[in-house]
This record gives C-alpha cells, sequence and structure tokens, in this order.
C-alpha cells in the first residue's frame, strides 16, 4: 500500500540511489522508486531544494553546528509540511468519497429519469397509437355518417315520391269521386225520365182502354189479351224498377268502398306523417352517433319495413281502383244495357194501339 505523504530525504535518497545505479534521476523514476507516491509538484519542489541546498554548500562552508541546525529545521518543516499534504489527502479523500457518493446518487437518479423517460416513451407510442385508433374509428363513423346521410336523402326521395303518388291517387280518386256523382246524376235524370216516359205511355194506354171499352165492346177477348200484355208490360217495369233499386244499393255500396279507400288512403298519409317523425328522430340521432349506432340502424330497419308497408298498401289500393273503375264499367253496360230494353219496350208498347185501329178497320 503506498504512503500518503514523501519527505524530502526520501526523495533525495531515491535520487542518489538511481545515481549510484547509473539511471537518470527524473522525476517518474524517482517516484516510481518511492513506490508510486507523493505527488510529481512535490518531488519536483523537493529536487529543486536539494539543487539549491547542494549549490549553495559549494559556494559557502557551513559549519557542522549550523549544518545540524539546518538539517532539524528542514526536517521539522518538512514534517509539518507533510501533515498539512496528509490533512489535505484526508481532506481531499473524504471530498472525493462525498462526490463519488453524489456521483452514484446522480447516476442512480439518472437511471430512475431514464427509465420514466422510457415509461413515459412507451406511454406516449400508446397514446399516439390509440389516437390513431381513434383517428380510424373516428373516420369509419364519419364514413358510416355519410351513408347514413345518403341513405335519409334516399328516404326523403322516396317520402316526396310516395307523397307526389298519394297526391295523385287522391286526384284518380277525386275525378272517380266526380265521375261517379256525374254519374249518379245522370242515371237519377235518365230514371226520371224513364219513369215519366213511362207514366205517359201508362197514361196513353189507360185512355186507350177506356176508348177500346166504350167503342169495341165486342172485341173483349182482344182487350183481354191487351190487359194481359199491360200486366206483363206494369211486371216488366216493376221488374225494372227493382234492377234500378238494385243499382242503387251496388251504387251505395261502390260510395262505402269509395269511403273506405278514402279511410285507407288517410291511413297512408298518417303513415307518411309517422315517417317523417321518425325520418326526424334518425336526424337528429346522428348527432349522437357513436352512442346510439345500433338505435339508429333499428330505426332505419324499421323505416324499410314501413317503407315496404306502404307500397303494398299503394299497390293494393291501385288494384282496388282498377278493381272499382272495371265495376262502374260494368254497371254502366249493364244501364245502358236495360235502358235500351225499357226503351225496347216502351216502343213496342206505343205499337200496340195502331195494330189494334188497324185490325179493327180491317
Amino acid at each position: 500500500m503506498a504512503r500518503t505523504g514523501i519527505f524530502k530525504w526520501d526523495v533525495k535518497d531515491a535520487r542518489d540511489q538511481l545515481i549510484r545505479e547509473g539511471k537518470h534521476p527524473s522525476i517518474d523514476a524517482i517516484r516510481s522508486a518511492l513506490g508510486d507516491t507523493g505527488s510529481k509538484s512535490t518531488i519536483h519542489r523537493f529536487l529543486k531544494e536539494l539543487d539549491e541546498e547542494e549549490a549553495g554548500s559549494s559556494k559557502i562552508a557551513i559549519s557542522d553546528a549550523l549544518q545540524g541546525l539546518v538539517s532539524q529545521l528542514s526536517e521539522r518543516l518538512l514534517h509539518e509540511g507533510q501533515v498539512e499534504i496528509e490533512a489535505a489527502a484526508a481532506r481531499f479523500a473524504a471530498e472525493r468519497t462525498t462526490l463519488k457518493a453524489e456521483i452514484t446518487a446522480a447516476s442512480q437518479d439518472a437511471k430512475a429519469i431514464r427509465a420514466e423517460l422510457a415509461l413515459s416513451e412507451a406511454a406516449l407510442a400508446a397514446e399516439r397509437s390509440e389516437r390513431a385508433t381513434i383517428a380510424t374509428a373516428l373516420q369509419n363513423e364519419q364514413l358510416q355518417v355519410a351513408r347514413l346521410t345518403e341513405q335519409a336523402k334516399a328516404y326523403e326521395q322516396r317520402l316526396t315520391e310516395l307523397a307526389s303518388h298519394q297526391k295523385s291517387l287522391e286526384e284518380k280518386h277525386e275525378n272517380a269521386r266526380q265521375a261517379l256523382e256525374h254519374f249518379r246524376a245522370a242515371a237519377k235524370e235518365q230514371r226520371e225520365q224513364e219513369l215519366r216516359r213511362h207514366d205517359h205511355q201508362v197514361q196513353q194506354l189507360q185512355t186507350e182502354v177506356r176508348a177500346l171499352n166504350s167503342t169495341l165492346t165486342e172485341k173483349l177477348s182482344q182487350l183481354t189479351q191487351i190487359s194481359s200484355n199491360a200486366a206483363a208490360l206494369s211486371a216488366e217495369v216493376a221488374s225494372i224498377r227493382q234492377q234500378l233499386r238494385d243499382s242503387q244499393s251496388g251504387r251505395e255500396r261502390l260510395e262505402q268502398e269509395a269511403g273506405h279507400l278514402r279511410d285507407t288512403i288517410s291511413k297512408a298519409g298518417a303513415e307518411r306523417i309517422d315517417l317523417d317523425r321518425r325520418l326526424a328522430e334518425t336526424r337528429s340521432a346522428e348527432s349522437k352517433l357513436r352512442g346510439r349506432l345500433a338505435e339508429v340502424e333499428e330505426i332505419v330497419r324499421q323505416h324499410e319495413i314501413s317503407n315496404a308497408r306502404s307500397d303494398a298498401l299503394l299497390d293494393s289500393q291501385k288494384a282496388r281502383c282498377a278493381q272499382l273503375e272495371q265495376e262502374l264499367q260494368a254497371l254502366r253496360h249493364e244501364l245502358a244495357s236495360k235502358v235500351e230494353a225499357l226503351a225496347k219496350s216502351a216502343a213496342a208498347a206505343s205499337q200496340m194501339p195502331d195494330t189494334r185501329d188497324t185490325q179493327h178497320v180491317e
């Protein structure tokens, strides 16, 4: 173990030993000979003092007593200097220990800071990844919102088409109602004309019968035949009246069906209003898409079902309108046939007196 300090005579002994060995007494060589102890500045200072002492001794002769006193003073000074050097070395060692402890603590703090930095970097990377995931999810939700917006626009267009179609159906229904009222008025007028014509014909027949009863008593058999023909004509007229009453019942049934059709159209309007309300709910739910995507999809599905039902209902209404038009056309043909038959019967009845007059003349 190296000594904590050196003395001047140690340096002198080491220098003299190196000189005796034929070596150059350099500072490094002296320090190596001293066991690698002592600082180079101290060795250099001692060497300089030894050189000066040797130079002074060559110039001035000093007595042995003075030389001994100088040696004692030198040794004392060297000893005091060595004590101070050792104290400084102890202080330096303590400071070095303190610095080493501080360096160790700083190193540990640096390790802790590096660990925290690594954790922070990992957390930052995780946060960046999460932000990327959220950005992707947000983009997907924005695409979903765009798709739902397009669907909502399509539903609005479909509702517009349904409203236009419903308006067309209402116009057709109004035209059918007007045509039905016109047909009813025409049929009533025609029926009144037929009744007036029939009453007039009956009056004419009664007049002719009275004339024949007063003037043609000899032709009772023919009059009986004419009376039976008049009874048959009356029965036919009663049958025609019954048919007219049946036609009136059919028209009333048609009016009832038209009322049902109006109720159906009203229900379709109510369903359209309900669809508008649901569409408004869908638009308000778009702002809460992140938490209510499933609910929006359910509402959209219900809209699709309602639209399908509306389409089916409109198709059934179209079919019903077509059926009603066919029934009205059939009733028109039937009434025209009955009127034509009644006209033919009336014409035949009006020609019967001329035939009887001709027979009487003959």
